[in-house]
């Protein structure tokens, strides 16, 4: 029974310790994908979305076993993650993963209908769900998701676009595209034009005497400012290798040198809570995602 592995993603550059056979090829089903799932590292990764997707050929590669259980497992062990978000058809039995895992979303037949026409007798991929929306709380757009990469710092943001980069060639999304447009050639730092827009409108809100790339000594340490987050009154700051945000006020009395009462309000990660995986329910697994 030949089996096959369905990829669109890093699972394409970086499939790790992911039993296969042979390359990639590029005859792959036709899906509608999209950047538009944050992963736990704020990055925008590359989903199944009947929603926002684009139509993408997919590429796909043997695998070595001949149960498709086992590569499920497989997948799942690559993906870190739960054997729910794993989809699979069974083309000699004309059974599919949705019959168990009915939240997956439903591409199943075409699927199926694909692995028909390859004589392949199964099919796997990642089945995991958009969360642009959950996670940010506003519904995926391109422009959302824009906003969204230049909210993040320098070094959250380069790791973003170096994804969004390395995607394949056939990943030809209406975000991917504006990404291209609106951002250096290397694409792992924003471009003048959307640089200085940002940096305008940044300003425009930040309190006097801070100001970005300002270097000050708070709790015993130097911090830089990276970046003013007005709707919390808060700056995101850098120092000795990690990134937090830190009250403004906090950070003028230490700028005029005056005794502050308190320091660090919140690791950086717990700030960007809002943009990542909440805990998953039952239905979805107890275990975060690689991708």
């Amino acid at each position: 029974m030949k089996i096959v592995i369905i990829g669109w993603g890093s699972l394409i550059w970086n499939p790790l310790d992911l039993p296969k056979e042979g390359a990639w090829q590029d005859d792959g089903p036709i899906l509608p994908i999209e950047f538009s799932r944050i992963s736990k590292d704020a990055r925008l990764t590359l989903v199944i979305d009947q929603i926002n997707g684009a139509d993408v050929k997919t590429k796909y590669v043997l695998s070595p076993r001949t149960v498709i259980e086992d590569t499920v497992l497989d997948l799942a062990k690559r993906e870190e993650t739960n054997i729910k978000l794993i989809g699979w058809v069974d083309s000699i039995k004309n059974s599919f993963s949705l019959t168990d895992f009915p939240r997956q979303i439903n591409v199943h037949s075409r699927i199926l209908s694909w692995s028909k026409e390859h004589n392949f007798g199964g099919v796997v991929w990642t089945a995991l769900q958009p969360t642009f929306e959950r996670d940010t709380g506003k519904p995926f757009s391109v422009d959302a998701a824009l906003r969204y990469l230049h909210s993040l710092p320098n070094i959250v943001r380069t790791e973003a676009l170096q994804y969004i980069r390395r995607a394949p060639d056939m990943v030809d999304t209406p975000l991917r595209r504006k990404v291209t447009t609106e951002f250096f050639e290397d694409k792992t730092h924003p471009s003048p034009q959307a640089t200085q827009g940002h940096e305008i409108k940044s300003q425009s809100t930040e309190p006097s005497p801070l100001k970005s790339g300002l270097s000050v000594f708070l709790d015993g340490m130097h911090v830089s400012l990276v970046r003013y987050i007005p709707e919390k009154e808060q700056w995101l700051v850098s120092g000795k290798g990690r990134d937090f945000v830190v009250r403004a006020s906090i950070l003028e009395d230490a700028f005029y040198g005056r005794k502050a009462d308190e320091c660090i309000t919140k690791n950086y990660s717990d700030y960007m809570s809002r943009f990542m995986p909440k805990k998953m329910t039952s239905d979805e697994g107890n275990t975060f995602e690689k991708t």
